[in-house]
């Protein structure tokens, strides 16, 4: 079995994931969504990753997958310092993940997710994450592995909802006690 490597990003990896999205489409029109559609892919992919990026990468080093971390927009900070019960917290929103239409099933989103849940409590921020409700098989994963839905928020696009999401109590509580 040829286990992908997870690494930092760079900006030449920008082409690849470029063309991972644009095949993507073709066999889900919802993602990346359409407001995005219409933008650069590459800035779009990067605009709310302000803490870090990684990609997966196959033995040939093709990438094949990417996941961001970032510092949620205010509206969601405050929905998920309601459902903490305090304003005191530090969040890291994972973002923008996409996976190589090839690579779907693979295990791969689950093994970006743990990258960026592990870099959030080493920065000791909450891991959160938002998703769009037309992103059912997503949602229900996340929903399925623990993740507890806070509350919705209006998407960019007319119709779209966003879907607040705090992580399982056990990553929480790791990000609290460092």
């Amino acid at each position: 079995m040829n286990i992908p490597v997870i690494r930092p990003w760079r900006s030449d990896d920008d082409p690849d994931l470029v063309s991972i999205l644009t095949r993507q489409l073709k066999h889900d029109k919802a993602w990346p969504p359409a407001y995005a559609q219409q933008q650069d892919l590459a800035t779009w992919l990067a605009k709310p990753a302000n803490l870090a990026r990684w990609v997966a990468v196959d033995p040939e080093q093709r990438v094949i997958g990417h996941m961001g971390l970032g510092t949620p927009a205010e509206a969601y900070q405050t929905l998920f310092a309601a459902a903490m019960d305090s304003s005191v917290y530090e969040y890291a929103e994972l973002c923008r993940t996409c996976i190589d239409p090839d690579h779907r099933k693979s295990g791969l989103a689950g093994t970006l997710t743990r990258t960026a849940i592990k870099h959030a409590i080493k920065m000791k921020k909450i891991p959160v994450s938002t998703v769009l409700t037309n992103r059912s098989g997503w949602l229900s994963m996340m929903l399925r592995t623990g993740w507890r839905d806070v509350g919705k928020l209006p998407g960019k696009t007319p119709g779209d909802e966003l879907v607040c999401l705090l992580a399982p109590q056990k990553f929480i509580d790791a990000a609290l006690s460092r």
